[in-house]
């Protein structure tokens, strides 16, 4: 299995590398400003990285969400979630309180495959500014809230779409490793 990750030049990204790494896969890793995209067929998963900032200033990370339109396997993080909303009209928001650093409960309000084996509540470990706003487009379903009622975790309704606004890769975030292992399985 190859894998590609999209570095959006955030310092979390080797992290998110090494755990998939450790499933015996192979990787790949560019930057969102320095990947072919005649490249994008060669790859059966996609990993879009945490980043700083808005999307729309993630080099071409909208364009390739837009490019592979659901053909690959994609999961968003953090700003990577944020991304594959907003490609799907979905809108963001500046939090009041800032999340560097913090660790919240989340709860599941739907079963899904990349949280299969953990319990309902978990905690996660957050470092963002910018949130998904609910109601989501159609096109996607909510997964996870945190205890603060944002979004968490988000599913395309039929495409192999996900997100995730909480950093499976940091210690913060204890079932962190299963859920990168539960998309790689997908």
């Amino acid at each position: 299995m190859k894998i590609l990750i999209i570095d959006n030049y955030d310092s979390f990204t080797f992290n998110l590398v090494h755990y998939v790494e450790s499933l015996n896969v192979q990787v790949d890793v560019f930057r969102n400003d320095e990947f072919s995209f005649s490249l994008l067929s060669s790859y059966d998963k996609i990993i879009l990285s945490p980043g700083p900032g808005l999307p729309k200033n993630a080099g071409d990370l909208l364009k390739l969400i837009r490019v592979v339109d659901g053909k690959c396997p994609t999961l968003g993080v953090c700003l990577g979630m944020q991304a594959l909303a907003e490609v799907y009209g979905g809108k963001l928001y500046n939090m009041k309180e800032v999340k560097h650093g913090v660790s919240l409960q989340c709860k599941r309000v739907k079963q899904h495959f990349l949280f299969k084996g953990l319990p309902n509540l978990f905690d996660v470990g957050l470092y963002h500014s910018w949130a998904v706003e609910t109601p989501l487009p159609k096109e996607f379903e909510p997964l996870l809230f945190n205890n603060e009622n944002v979004l968490m975790a988000m599913s395309h309704v039929s495409l192999p779409l996900f997100g995730v606004q909480f950093h499976p890769e940091s210690i913060l975030t204890p079932h962190g490793r299963q859920i990168i292992k539960n998309f790689i399985e997908y």
